[in-house]
C-alpha cells in the first residue's frame, strides 16, 4: 500500500513536470512536540465525540494526537505551475495516534494513516518559497486510516480545510532559510476540521529538495510514453467535466 501511495505521488508529479514547472519536496517531522512526541501534523482531539462526524468511536478523549511524516519518509510536497496557476499538494503514508511522554497510546485510532492535502487557491511565490495568504474551500485534505489501525475501520476518512490563525494572515508558508548549499525548508500550517475540536490543528515540517528524474532515466519509460499517460488524464478529465 505505501509503494502504491508514493508511486502514485510520484505519477502526478511527473505527469504535471510534462506541462508545468514542478518542484518536488521530501517531507519530515519539524521537531516540535505534543505530548512529548515529535509530529509533523497535529489533530487534537480527533477520535474525540467533540467532532460530531467521529462519534461512533466510543467517546474517548484524543488528547494529543499527531501524526509523524518521518516514520516512513515517503510524504512529498510538490509545487506546480501551469499557465500562470499554482499548486502545491502534499501526498504519503504517516504514524500516529494518541501522543503521550515518548510514544503513542495503545489503542484507539493507533496506526498507519493516508495524508493528502491540496492547495489551489491564494498561493504566491516569493524569493525564498510560497505562501497561501488566506484561508479557501477550494483547500483542502484528508486524513485516512489505513489497514490495521487499532478500533477504526480502513478507509475510514477525516476530511479538513485551511485556516489562518489571526485575520489577513497566512493559512501556510513553505520557506527555505539560510544560505548554505542545501538550504533548510520549514513548512507551516494551520488546518480546519469538519466540526469543532479542542486543542491544535496544525502542520509542522522541514523539506528536502528532491531532483526530479530526467526523462530518459524513468526506468525506461521515456518522455514519449510518459506524453501519452498524461493525455490520458488530460482526456480523463474533460470527459468528467460538467
Amino acid at each position: 500500500m505505501r509503494n502504491h501511495i508514493l508511486g502514485t505521488s510520484l505519477a502526478i508529479a511527473l505527469c504535471a513536470a510534462a506541462n508545468a514547472d514542478v518542484q518536488q519536496f521530501r517531507l519530515s517531522d519539524h521537531g516540535l512536540t505534543a505530548g512529548g512526541h515529535e509530529f509533523g501534523i497535529r489533530f487534537d482531539n480527533l477520535f474525540n465525540t467533540h467532532n460530531s462526524a467521529n462519534s461512533g468511536f466510543g467517546g474517548q478523549s484524543g488528547g494529543f494526537t499527531t501524526f509523524s511524516l518521518s516514520r516512513f519518509g515517503d510524504t512529498v510536497m510538490t509545487v506546480s505551475q501551469e499557465g500562470g496557476t499554482l499548486t502545491i499538494s502534499i501526498h504519503g503514508t504517516v504514524d500516529g495516534g494518541r501522543a503521550t511522554g515518548s510514544g503513542y497510546i495503545a489503542g484507539l485510532g493507533r496506526g498507519s494513516y493516508e495524508l493528502g492535502m491540496t492547495y489551489t487557491a491564494n498561493i504566491l511565490q516569493g524569493p525564498n518559497g510560497w505562501r497561501v495568504s488566506a484561508p479557501s474551500v477550494q483547500n483542502s485534505g484528508f486524513i485516512r486510516a489505513m489497514s490495521g489501525v487499532t478500533g477504526i475501520a480502513a478507509g475510514t476518512t477525516w476530511s479538513f480545510g485551511d485556516r489562518a490563525m489571526a485575520p489577513a494572515s497566512n493559512s501556510l508558508t513553505f520557506f527555505k532559510y539560510g544560505a548554505t548549499a542545501v538550504p533548510v525548508w520549514t513548512g507551516t500550517g494551520w488546518l480546519l476540521a469538519p466540526s469543532p475540536t479542542v486543542g491544535y490543528q496544525q502542520a509542522m515540517f522541514t523539506g528536502t529538495m528532491v531532483p526530479l528524474p530526467p526523462g530518459a532515466a524513468l526506468g525506461g519509460v521515456g518522455l514519449a510514453a510518459l506524453g501519452g499517460v498524461c493525455a490520458v488524464r488530460r482526456r480523463r478529465r474533460a470527459t468528467d467535466a460538467p
